[in-house]
């Protein structure tokens, strides 16, 4: 009887130890590697720096457009910047143009 009861302890004892470190071990796993885990942190800060640097590049271009846009505003116009639009939009050129077709 003795020896039963000791067992039990011990077994019991043994399988709530088993099922916390097999818990703790589920869960720090989940923390390096899961959906949320650490190494996702870091995949996540790379695209949002990858994503940074695209907006940069976007706000640049936006500005150089903006800038194309003021120069051909009604108020001021920048007669060289409207007649190479004209001609690129249009695409005529002026008689004494030379004009050199590009092989594509």
């Amino acid at each position: 009887m003795v020896i039963r009861t000791r067992l039990r302890r011990l077994v019991s004892i043994t399988a709530f130890y088993a099922v916390i470190i097999s818990a703790s071990g589920f869960f720090a796993w989940n923390a390096w590697t899961g959906e949320r885990g650490l190494m996702a942190r870091k995949e996540h800060k790379a695209k949002i720096a990858h994503l940074h640097r695209q907006l940069d590049d976007l706000v640049i271009d936006r500005t150089a457009l903006e800038r194309r846009v003021e120069a051909i505003s009604f108020d001021a116009v920048d007669r060289d910047l409207l007649d190479e639009r004209a001609r690129a939009v249009l695409n005529l050129a002026h008689r004494n143009d030379i004009v050199i077709p590009l092989k594509r």
